[in-house]
């Protein structure tokens, strides 16, 4: 006779005060028992000085759930779409699926509290990226302007629009709420706090904008679009795959605008592919140029 193995699947993580040491997090769970009836668990996650907060704690409980299902032979199995709903929730709380970033300035502010210094990073590495897109228009423009000269001029319009909203929209927004929130942090009197809070409200307000969503998505992927039907034009230019992969980046990207997180993840991925590939190939042609003008 086989044993039946327990199944257990998600659970919730709850704080519990302690009279002596620190608190500790603990992960209560909802067990179905071999003879089909279910009971309720609970195990002690850690102290607060290990997990200083919620998300690190539920981060460490659902790695611990993971486990206990992978031992599990009978019962109903954790799906991949429940898998990743559930990673959103636990790994980043503050955006889960179908609802928008954290919403007001106050919210913003005690978001950021403590990871300052990993979105200034962030920050900085995106106004980089802004800038990058610049000299890889003007190489494309170069490389494919006699195949379709006016299409190219529209998508370089649309990058360079792209690249100046999103510089001056929304990374400007993301640097006034991380010094805000520094200043927050360092107030002493609810005045200063009060004034704080009123000022990042405004930032929160446009970030949170559909308008602010098509600067920072669909301006772009208006343009890589472009590109990728005149990648398809211009044979021997740039092959096939590439092209392809900018015309779905585009369609993702302007799907993208309604907000559907799949979509959103998608395009990123595809723009990221697409722009692997434009890199590789103007380096072979830029090489190719200079082979030629050498002999």
């Amino acid at each position: 006779m086989k044993h039946k193995r327990q199944w257990v699947q998600f659970g919730w993580v709850c704080l519990k005060a302690r009279k002596n040491g620190p608190d500790v997090w603990v992960l209560r769970y909802r067990e179905n028992l071999p003879d089909g009836s279910t009971t309720r668990r609970s195990v002690a996650i850690g102290t607060v000085k290990e997990f200083p907060n919620e998300s690190q704690a539920r981060k460490a409980a659902l790695s611990w759930l993971f486990s206990m299902n992978a031992e599990a032979s009978n019962g109903a199995p954790v799906s991949f779409g429940a898998v990743i709903r559930r990673y959103l929730a636990e790994e980043i709380p503050e955006r889960p699926v179908g609802n928008p970033p954290p919403s007001g300035g106050e919210l913003w502010l005690k978001y950021l509290e403590g990871k300052t210094t990993v979105w200034w990073a962030i920050l900085g590495l995106s106004v980089f990226k802004d800038f990058l897109f610049v000299p890889v228009t003007l190489s494309l423009y170069l490389a494919l302007k006699r195949v379709n000269k006016n299409a190219m001029l529209i998508a370089s319009a649309f990058v360079g629009l792209f690249v100046v909203l999103d510089l001056a929209v929304l990374w400007t927004n993301y640097a006034s709420l991380l010094t805000l929130s520094r200043l927050h942090t360092a107030a002493t009197t609810d005045v200063q706090r009060a004034a704080y809070v009123a000022a990042a409200n405004y930032a929160s307000a446009v970030l949170e904008s559909h308008t602010e969503v098509f600067y920072s998505i669909v301006d772009l992927s208006v343009a890589i679009l472009i590109i990728g039907f005149v990648m398809l034009q211009g044979k021997g230019i740039f092959n096939k795959t590439t092209a392809y992969l900018g015309v779905g980046a585009g369609i993702f990207g302007i799907v993208s605008i309604s907000g559907f997180f799949v979509t959103i993840i998608i395009n990123a991925l595809l723009v990221t592919a697409w722009v692997l590939f434009v890199g590789y190939r103007l380096f072979r042609l830029g090489l190719h140029g200079q082979s030629s003008g050498s002999v």
